[in-house]
């Protein structure tokens, strides 16, 4: 599993073309987001950017099918933004979700 921010999720989609998809990270529950890490480790194995893998993985989880996105390289002006990070218990919600096994 790749641990994964809300805000994380975001960017990368944002960077990778995905806006709509972006737009949605805000109403995903917990579990919803462990699921999103747990799709982009599968990815890990086709190399290149984490970012990519986690785009990678928010796809197949809102849309339900794979595909690639919709930019083939990043945007990485999106990463420049200088609004400090929203503080969120990945390392909590993770937990969480292995207590349930």
């Amino acid at each position: 599993m790749i641990a994964v921010s809300r805000y994380s999720i975001k960017q990368d989609l944002l960077a990778y073309g995905e806006k709509d998809l972006a737009k949605q990270i805000d109403q995903l529950s917990d579990d919803d987001l462990n699921r999103i890490g747990e799709l982009a480790a599968k990815y890990i194995g086709q190399g290149g950017y984490i970012s990519k893998h986690i785009a990678l993985g928010t796809i197949e989880f809102i849309e339900g099918k794979k595909r690639e996105p919709k930019r083939k390289k990043r945007d990485l002006s999106v990463y420049d933004n200088k609004e400090p990070v929203p503080k969120e218990n990945v390392i909590g919600r993770i937990l969480n979700r292995l207590k349930k096994y």
